[in-house]
């Protein structure tokens, strides 16, 4: 992981409150437009069920999503798994 994608990460952190198990990182920064796939993991649906809880009419993985955009210029898609 290089440095960029260690702040994203450490910065991902911050603003996630949610509970989570693991976070996994795949990117591809060398196009003109960069594109970060974030896979957060859970242990439970009940944890699932958080991220995509509507909050004013937004689920909160897009809240999320709209967050780390605003921070870094590239398109950022994440999606919530239950690890088994």
């Amino acid at each position: 992981m290089n440095k960029l994608e260690n702040i994203m990460l450490r910065y991902f952190e911050l603003i996630n409150s949610l509970p989570y198990d693991e976070v996994k990182m795949a990117t591809s920064l060398m196009e003109p437009m960069g594109i970060v796939v974030l896979t957060i993991y859970v242990k439970t649906m009940d944890e699932k069920y958080l991220y995509q809880k509507m909050i004013n009419r937004k689920r909160v993985i897009d809240i999320l999503n709209g967050e780390m955009s605003y921070m870094f210029p590239y398109v950022f898609l994440m999606k919530c798994k239950v690890k088994i």
